[in-house]
């Protein structure tokens, strides 16, 4: 579980297999403007990369995104769901569809 103003950036991308069934929760990212490489490249607070291996049934639910130059949440897979969560303060899109289907975004 991450900490509680986590200042860094979550990207999720697979390399060697597809993934799915994930679950993001309850994280608060304070200023997240340091992206972490070697994962996957970002420019979302939270990004999920879909474009090398497919990544389906994503689950973000309770996270609170403040104060970021960056995209809030970056969406490339199918079968997304954003629930009650918090974006304010970003420096460009809330939330950015990128050849997703099939997403909710409820609650925020």
């Amino acid at each position: 579980m991450f900490s509680d103003g986590l200042s860094q950036t979550l990207v999720v991308q697979p390399v060697k297999r597809g993934i799915s069934n994930i679950l993001i929760k309850d994280i608060r990212f304070t200023n997240p403007a340091i992206p972490i490489y070697g994962i996957g490249p970002g420019r979302g607070t939270v990004q999920l990369n879909s474009y090398t291996k497919p990544i389906t049934d994503v689950t973000i639910t309770g996270i609170v995104i403040d104060d970021t130059p960056l995209v809030g949440i970056v969406v490339g897979p199918d079968k997304v769901s954003i629930l009650n969560s918090t974006i304010r303060g970003t420096g460009q899109h809330g939330i950015y569809l990128s050849v997703a289907n099939d997403v909710i975004i409820e609650g925020n």
